[in-house]
């Protein structure tokens, strides 16, 4: 990740940390949008994602649903059973 920092709270904003940072891809943004849009290359960029399975028939789009395993906290969750 390239410029990543952390972000200082203002006054309203609660305890969590607050992350900002970029990435720059030299691919055209509608090549990068469809990477991204199809959760089952998300275990190639996220390392708590374990697997990710399309469960819906047809091309990805409006209703697209995804079964995902990922870890957080040293736990397994699962999702889309």
């Amino acid at each position: 990740m390239s410029g990543g920092r952390l972000v200082p709270r203002t006054e309203d904003e609660d305890e969590r940390v607050r992350i900002d940072g970029q990435i720059v891809i030299n691919r055209p943004v509608e090549e990068v949008f469809d990477f991204v849009a199809d959760e089952r290359n998300e275990p190639r960029y996220n390392a708590r994602m374990r697997r990710a399975e399309q469960i819906s028939e047809g091309p990805i789009g409006l209703g697209t649903r995804y079964r995902a395993e990922l870890v957080s906290m040293g736990r397994t969750i699962k999702n889309g059973d």
